[in-house]
This record gives structure tokens, C-alpha cells and sequence, in this order.
């Protein structure tokens, strides 16, 4: 990440990165609403990527992950516990963990990587409250 590799602009379809995550999804009793298709910077899939991945490891069965993608803004919206507004401050930090967290198999840097990723593609990326509860990975693009 630090030296730069794998950063390439080019566009990527989303539609088939999410087919995969569907099924992911639907084996873990979870609901994944997303556009059907859509092009974003590979960035962008890989943020989203982490963003999806951590979502089905937090929120339970029977929960909603909702995928947007409108006027340059990538969104990953969950109805899990989400994040109190400290542990949303600290959570793009390598090795973080929320202490409710530690019987959940990881390791605390997919949204570190994320960051990077932003950082590296000129995009910003915020982690927001849900309403009325879970988390929301904004990453607004360039």
C-alpha cells in the first residue's frame, strides 16, 4: 500500500463484484441491496470489498446491508450495532478493534487499508452512524 502498488484508477463494474458478496450474504442469513451495476475506481471495489466484509461479520442474521452509488458517493450502510461516535474516530487506525469485537475472527486493519486506499485515489472516507442503528462507510470519490 505504501509504496503505491496495486492503485490503479482503472474503472471496475461493480455488478459482478457484488453477485459474489450476495452469496456470501445469503449464506449467512443476511440481505445485501445493492445497484445492479455501476463503475468505480478499482480503489473504490477494494474499499467497498472491506466495507462488505466487515458487515457481514458484525451484523446478525436477518440484518440489511445496502450498497449506493450516486453522484460520486459509495456508500455501505449496515443495520447492525454500528460504532459509538469514539470508536468511529479511532476505528481507521491500524490494528483497532472495538472491544465488543474480540470474538471476531480479524485482525484491525481492513478499514486502516481502506483509509490508505482513500488517501491514495485522492477520495475521503468517513464512517457515520445509521439510522436507527449501524454504520455507514461513506467514500466520497475525486
Amino acid at each position: 500500500m505504501e509504496a503505491g502498488a496495486g492503485l490503479e484508477s482503472r474503472p471496475v463494474a461493480l455488478g459482478p463484484r457484488l453477485a459474489v458478496w450476495r452469496e456470501v450474504y445469503a449464506a449467512k442469513g443476511l440481505r445485501l441491496v445493492a445497484p445492479g451495476d455501476g463503475e468505480v475506481p478499482e480503489a473504490a471495489a477494494r474499499i467497498a470489498d472491506i466495507a462488505l466484509d466487515n458487515a457481514q461479520k458484525f451484523v446478525p442474521p436477518g440484518g440489511t446491508v445496502t450498497v449506493t452509488l450516486a453522484d460520486g458517493v459509495l456508500r455501505v450502510t449496515d443495520d447492525g450495532p454500528g460504532l459509538s461516535e469514539e470508536e468511529r474516530a479511532e476505528a481507521l487506525g491500524r490494528f483497532w478493534r472495538s472491544g465488543t469485537h474480540a470474538n471476531v475472527p480479524g485482525s484491525g486493519l481492513g478499514l486502516a487499508i481502506a483509509a490508505e486506499l482513500a488517501r491514495a485515489c485522492g477520495a475521503g472516507l468517513a464512517l457515520r452512524p445509521a439510522d436507527p442503528h449501524g454504520l455507514t462507510v461513506e467514500l466520497r470519490l475525486p
